[in-house]
């Protein structure tokens, strides 16, 4: 359940910990999409792909789906299925490409949610806000906070609205930095722009100032959301 606290500002004592520098880099390594390869006479995915020559755009979107809340969907697979996506046409809709982003981010092959996004918007799929919100996720992942925001920037310039997750995803990013001062402004921001909040978010940033040896911010931010509708874990 989505919740606000307005005016609930929080501040820092002098001498918390806080700044630790986070260095850009550009990707060094080239990912290559894969070309089908020849497989043996055993099926290699038990789940049958739509048995069309040219399956639609909807029973594609279903399949995709299914195959996503499965919870079995592996590396190859998903590479496969994202190629068949591409095959269609007209292409279909974000959100079968969205879904199987969300997949690898799962299995952790962060480097390929960067190249499949980057495809993606070549092939004239123009993103939304769960896809920038992936891509920030993933950046945040390996480490490349600065990259992160980037995209966030990059949202704000496109008009879209960030949510919840787009905000968590920042902070966590943040908070695995050690960054207090920074976890704060991002929170006390997004206060300010009354952006939607969840129980995540405050968990997130309660664990950061935590993390950070102060405690004593955290304990406020928790007793302040024992005043709201959201209730901690």
């Amino acid at each position: 359940m989505l919740g606000r606290i307005m005016g609930s500002k929080l501040y820092l004592r002098k001498g918390s910990n806080s700044n630790l520098s986070s260095s850009s880099s550009s990707m060094g390594s080239k990912l290559h999409f894969r070309t089908k390869t020849t497989t043996s006479s055993t099926n290699q995915h038990p789940y049958p792909y739509p048995t069309t020559t040219t399956p639609s755009s909807s029973s594609m979107d279903r399949f995709v789906r299914d195959r996503c809340k499965s919870g079995n969907l592996g590396f190859n697979e998903a590479l496969d299925l994202f190629d068949r996506l591409f095959q269609i046409r007209p292409l279909p809709s974000i959100y079968p490409f969205n879904q199987l982003l969300g997949v690898l981010v799962k299995i952790k092959h962060y480097h390929w949610v960067f190249y499949l996004s980057r495809l993606m918007l070549l092939a004239g799929i123009q993103p939304d806000i769960v896809n920038l919100s992936t891509l920030i996720n993933s950046y945040c992942c390996i480490g490349k906070v600065d990259l992160g925001f980037a995209v966030f920037g990059s949202i704000l310039k496109r008009g879209l609205e960030p949510d919840a997750f787009t905000f968590t995803h920042l902070l966590k990013g943040v908070s695995r930095k050690g960054n207090a001062m920074q976890v704060m402004e991002l929170f006390n921001k997004m206060l300010d722009n009354d952006y939607p909040v969840d129980v995540v978010t405050y968990g997130v940033v309660v664990d950061g100032f935590c993390k950070t040896n102060n405690t004593a911010v955290a304990l406020s931010l928790m007793r302040k959301m024992e005043k709201t509708n959201i209730r901690a874990n």
